[in-house]
């Protein structure tokens, strides 16, 4: 059976569950109310007056959602592009370029700082741990910056972790099995166990999983130039191991202490980046001439105190301490005989200075390190007014060991020495960052009548920055050794206005005008010159009116926003005076206005309809500015595109759990998921005229996934179909000058089995 046969079969599945939910129908029930912590006090879900959605454990589980990439397409408004896990750029409202993160991530109260990324591009690998044990993932779309910070200009990610529980002991295990065409076996297993210590007043809990991942991608022989590299099969394997151990102290009804530690090692064979134009079937290839890799290791600490023993206020202090250090390895052969020496594939063993000097790799080494506080004060008290005050101190230091240089021509492997000192290197720089911010928070919200309330935010800011660089070893001048260090330092004043009002119990509307921001920093000089000038940081308002209602006894949920968003002084990506080098500037404005709707139906008992429907509309606005200096090589227009982001997405789904026998209940999900096409540059015209060579508009996908399983007595057991079509449209795309275009598809069809087990004590 064709692609198109197959989903002709899965839609009217889909449908059919309307029917098969009316024939077990008993009682209708009414939607589970879910707690949310974004507005950093307690608030239920559907009367929390801004647009935050929640995901659930059940529903985590029941989407087999092991990462971002599981859960990301069932949030209205958030996107990703990138390379494989924790290779990633996050996106909400389609706010995305170069530079710091644009979507604040948190686990549990840990704030993630970036990594430098190649020439501070901060923003493109952020973090992405496993999600066992986790009580729900939190996306607050739009700016947050009076309670977040810099880097949630767009958005927050918040995921949060399933605390100890005091009275119980409490055992989960699970193991998952599943088979990917093109590739192979996978396995993972997770573990978790609670443990109180002293009943009501000392628990641990401890949870751990392993990831187990054939690729799926074969790296085919690499015979344009000459070399006979071996080929491999399954380059883009994944091994995975993490956990996660928490301590709750509660030595009286008032005071709570959580201290969390999180590790996850990432090693993956693969940038999980395809070549199309070397296909000679469907199963997805690369070609490339190195060992490419990608290797993360993460650590981070956390602890919490909470305190709200007076009647008006409530008290948390929080700190956090990570480290997250990663390995890459990309293929820069193609770059290097082009970009550096002005070759092709076809003379550069005539005409490139002598010696071959390929294959060539790119290596970085980069880390991060920072360590965060937070105090904050909630009131309690009743009356008209509510209010949250608090300050924040945030110190981090990163460094990055970059290097390109000549490996074997056979097996493509890099060598070092005992300095890791890449063998015949033909460039080398390290870099160290130095940043430290301090921020006071608050807001004020005032009833100025019955369900009205008018909410005031302001959050400012003052932050140092300074770069080092030691040029080792240039490609080509004289300019080497310890370059002059690179200071920034900038304070600002973030405001916030929000207007809500509950028309009814069931229904209310908001208003808000949000600023948000990201920080400017000082730039890497490449290695043609000793300086770069500093960039400034942009900043955005996102005005937008929302809704939130529920009809028929809290049986169908209907919430909505409209937005319009004005960005200023968006940094982009610019080059050095010899056009060999990039780092970051400012340019001009972009605009971006659209709508987010999300609907949930329980219209019979077990029958639960999801559905989302996104539009974001981002494109420059006006003139776009060239900063002295440098080079941009973009022709940039008023009305193009922003790059990497889809104008549409799309997504729905339906459960239905049902009886079967004894206390057994039946499960089935359907799911299916649209995103519209994107450019993978901001225009496909340079300054002087001619094509973009990197400029390549990718078409819209779509996934869908199905899951059927039997739970009850402690175990759940189920088989489900991810990528049940088989789609291999292009998710993300990468094209450098004229190299073969390197495209990011979906995981092939994967079917699995799930079993898994938990055991709730006394």
């Amino acid at each position: 059976m064709n692609n198109d046969g197959l989903k002709q079969v899965f839609f009217i599945c889909c449908l059919s569950l309307f029917g098969w939910g009316n024939a077990f129908a008993q009682d209708s029930t009414t939607l589970e109310e879910i707690v949310v912590t974004a507005t950093k006090r307690a608030t239920v879900l559907q009367d929390t007056a801004y647009s935050v959605q929640a995901l659930g454990a059940d529903t985590l589980r029941e989407l087999v959602a092991d990462d971002f990439i599981d859960f990301f397409s069932q949030i209205t408004s958030l996107s990703q592009f990138g390379e494989g896990p924790g290779n990633r750029r996050y996106s909400i409202r389609n706010v995305q370029s170069i530079g710091e993160p644009q979507v604040g991530l948190y686990y549990d109260e840990i704030p993630i700082a970036g990594l430098p990324g190649d020439n501070l591009d901060s923003g493109f690998a952020q973090m992405d741990l496993k999600l066992w044990d986790v009580e729900r993932v939190e996306v607050l779309k739009g700016p947050q910056g009076t309670l977040y910070g810099q880097g949630s200009m767009g958005g927050t990610l918040r995921v949060i972790s399933k605390r100890p529980d005091t009275e119980k002991f409490q055992v989960a295990a699970q193991t998952t099995l599943s088979d990917t065409r093109y590739g192979g076996f996978n396995y993972g297993v997770n573990g978790m166990v609670n443990a109180p210590i002293i009943k009501d007043t000392l628990a641990v809990r401890a949870a751990i999983y392993h990831r187990d991942e054939e690729g799926y991608i074969d790296d085919v022989s690499a015979t344009l130039l000459g070399v006979t590299q071996e080929p491999r099969e399954d380059a883009n394997y994944e091994e995975t191991t993490g956990g996660r151990i928490s301590v709750l102290f509660t030595p009286t009804e008032d005071f709570s202490l959580t201290g969390l530690y999180y590790f996850q090692r990432t090693d993956t064979g693969g940038l999980f980046e395809t070549f199309p134009e070397f296909a000679t079937g469907d199963a997805p290839v690369a070609n490339i001439f190195v060992e490419d890799m990608f290797d993360d290791d993460v650590d981070m600490f956390n602890v919490i105190a909470d305190y709200d023993g007076l009647d008006w206020v409530s008290a948390t202090w929080t700190g956090s301490y990570m480290e997250r250090e990663i390995s890459r390895f990309d293929d820069t052969t193609r770059f290097v005989i082009t970009g550096v020496f002005g070759c092709n594939e076809f003379n550069y063993f005539i005409s490139c200075f002598g010696a071959p000097i390929v294959p060539t790799v790119s290596m970085a080494d980069e880390s991060v390190k920072a360590w965060s506080t937070e105090f904050r004060l909630t009131s309690e008290h009743g009356g008209p007014f509510n209010w949250t005050a608090g300050f924040f101190y945030q110190k981090k230091r990163t460094h990055r060991n970059g290097q390109v240089g000549i490996v074997d021509g056979v097996t493509g492997a890099a060598t070092f020495d005992e300095n890791r000192v890449l063998q015949r290197r033909i460039f080398s720089r390290q870099n160290w960052g130095h940043a430290e911010q301090l921020a006071v928070f608050g807001e004020l919200g005032y009833e100025i009548m019955d369900g009205l309330v008018a909410t005031v935010g302001l959050r400012w800011f003052d932050t140092e920055r300074d770069e080092d660089q030691n040029l080792v070893q240039p490609f080509f001048g004289n300019i080497t050794g310890y370059l002059p260090t690179q200071v920034f330092s900038e304070d600002k004043l973030i405001k916030k206005f929000h207007l809500s009002y509950d028309i009814t119990d069931d229904a209310l509307v908001y208003f808000q005008a949000a600023e948000g921001f990201r920080l400017g920093g000082p730039n890497q000089p490449g290695g043609f010159q000793a300086s770069a000038p500093p960039f400034d940081s942009d900043s955005l308002w996102n005005y937008e009116i929302g809704w939130k209602s529920a009809w028929a006894e809290d049986k169908l949920i209907l919430n909505g926003a409209v937005y319009y968003i004005d960005w200023s002084e968006i940094q982009v990506q610019l080059q050095d005076s010899t056009g060999a080098f990039d780092y970051i500037g400012n340019t001009g404005d972009a605009e971006i206005y659209g709508f987010e709707l999300e609907t949930t139906l329980r219209p019979v008992t077990g029958l639960e309809i999801n559905s989302g429907l996104t539009y974001s509309r981002a494109r420059l606005d006006g003139e776009q500015g060239i900063p002295a200096g440098g080079i941009l090589p973009l022709d940039l227009q008023d009305g193009d595109r922003l790059s990497n982001v889809p104008d549409w997405q799309f997504h729905v789904s339906a459960a239905y759990r049902f009886p079967v026998f004894g206390n057994y209940e039946g499960m089935f999900r359907a799911g299916w998921n649209y995103v519209s096409s994107s450019n993978t540059q901001l225009t496909d015209i340079l300054q002087d005229g001619s094509r973009n060579p990197s400029f390549h508009r990718n078409g819209s996908y779509d996934l869908a996934n199905i899951r059927a399983g039997v739970s009850g007595n402690n175990w759940d057991a189920a088989l489900f179909v991810n990528n049940l079509f088989d789609n291999d449209d292009t998710m993300a795309a990468r094209l450098v000058d004229n190299e073969p275009i390197r495209t990011v598809i979906p995981r092939p069809r994967t079917i699995g089995v799930q079993l898994s087990y938990s055991f709730d004590g006394e």
